[in-house]
């Protein structure tokens, strides 16, 4: 019997859902809305006596793993050990899994790429003087350097690592027949799941003049970059402080964030939030303050990150940073001091929605009012929905909203 097998005989499908799910009794199975897709009628299934779950409106399923594989964004073998820790199964796991030899050579080579940038001249002056990085944060975030990109070829045959990592394409076969890094001549900045295992990097070119600026792992069996947020694992330790997750963008801004006690702050990596996002960052907190850039893109942003997190019981609350500027140029332009007041000053999107119909214009106020309306029928619990409408109908006097649709359940 495998391990896998084994978790599976020893667990109670429906007592593992019913911890994120609330579930009703349909004669000899148990159903409720589907957590991975809008879902206005139950459509996801649950069957004990198969020890298998169901989605008939998207087509997911699978067993209790893949389940909470699903949920927490974690690959199988992750969810594997999560549920044998919290259930407190004796498995031993052993250290030969596909997944574990990946993480471990994802981790060797991110030692590699440190120890590359203590030798690199080039790429410290870029971190320590151009983007000013303290040398300790450096350290702390274990950022590297992936030199001419075939040196970590051959330190990863030496390793015995070469097999993993061009598995997760790591390497690619260049068109003399040559294997090469895929961030050779860049800055790495390893990317890290929720329980703290490597699963990928990002690259930042040393000049602007290569193209592109960033670039993430390509997707593999470990590294989704819809699925993946960067600084969860530092995050969640913070939490037991702080009562609310800050969402910016990009890996320098959170690094500099971290870096001045900020240590709450998570941000996609280079993509829009996903749901996938959203149902992450509701098992951790039920706040969260974005904070952009104050300029068209960042109040797009702003508005496309909301839309996912109100799926699920989240008060989104936003803080804007003046146009043209993102977290990380504007604490070394301002200070400390200057973010914090920044982020204190955030306040809900309700209150900034309704502010902004309030005020428009008769040619801009039907816009503000549809907004309104996207953004009110995207959130999940319709009490908060109706609460919502109610506090719109009250100041502005306006009654253009009506009832909101039910609908997009984003269940926790």
């Amino acid at each position: 019997m495998s391990i896998f097998e084994e978790i599976r005989r020893r667990l109670d499908i429906v007592e593992v859902i019913s911890e994120y799910l609330h579930l009703k009794r349909v004669g000899n199975s148990y159903s409720t809305n589907c957590p991975f897709h809008p879902d206005d009628t139950p459509s996801f299934y649950v069957s004990p006596s198969r020890q298998i779950w169901k989605c008939f409106g998207c087509g997911k399923g699978g067993d209790v793993i893949k389940f909470v594989a699903e949920y927490e964004g974690l690959s199988y073998l992750e969810a594997a050990k999560l549920l044998t820790e919290r259930y407190n199964l004796d498995i031993d796991f052993g250290e030969g899994e596909k997944e574990e030899r990946f993480h471990s050579a994802l981790k060797k080579i991110s030692r590699f790429y440190a120890e590359e940038l203590r030798n690199s001249p080039t790429a410290k002056e870029f971190l320590l003087k151009v983007r000013k990085l303290p040398a300790q944060v450096v350290e702390d975030f274990n950022l590297g350097f992936a030199g001419d990109g075939f040196k970590s070829v051959e330190f990863a045959k030496r390793e015995g690592i070469f097999g993993e990592l061009l598995e997760v394409k790591h390497f690619f076969l260049t068109s003399y027949g040559r294997y090469r890094d895929f961030f050779h001549g860049r800055v790495t900045i390893p990317v890290n799941n929720i329980l703290s295992k490597v699963v990928g990097f990002g690259g930042r070119s040393l000049s602007e003049g290569q193209k592109p600026k960033y670039k993430n792992s390509p997707n593999s069996e470990v590294f989704q970059k819809e699925k993946i947020l960067f600084g969860i694992d530092r995050a969640k330790n913070y939490l037991r402080d702080r009562n609310f997750l800050i969402v910016s963008e990009g890996y320098f801004d959170i690094i500099r964030l971290h870096s001045v006690g900020l240590g709450n702050s998570i941000a996609p990596l280079g993509t829009a939030l996903t749901r996938h996002h959203a149902r992450v960052i509701s098992k951790l907190t039920s706040k969260v303050v974005l904070l952009f850039d104050g300029d068209a893109a960042g109040r797009r942003a702003v508005i496309s990150a909301s839309k996912e997190l109100l799926k699920f019981p989240i008060e989104v609350w936003v803080a804007f940073l003046p146009p043209g500027e993102d977290p990380d140029s504007f604490i070394l332009q301002n200070g400390v001091r200057a973010i914090r007041e920044v982020i204190s000053s955030a306040r809900p999107l309700k209150n900034l929605l309704i502010e902004s119909v309030k005020k428009a214009g008769p040619e801009k106020r039907e816009a503000y009012i549809r907004l309104f309306k996207e953004i009110v029928n995207e959130i999940s619990d319709p009490i908060r929905k109706e609460l919502w409408i109610k506090e719109f109908r009250d100041q502005t006097g306006l009654n253009q909203i009506g009832r909101a649709r039910v609908g997009k359940e984003g269940r926790s």
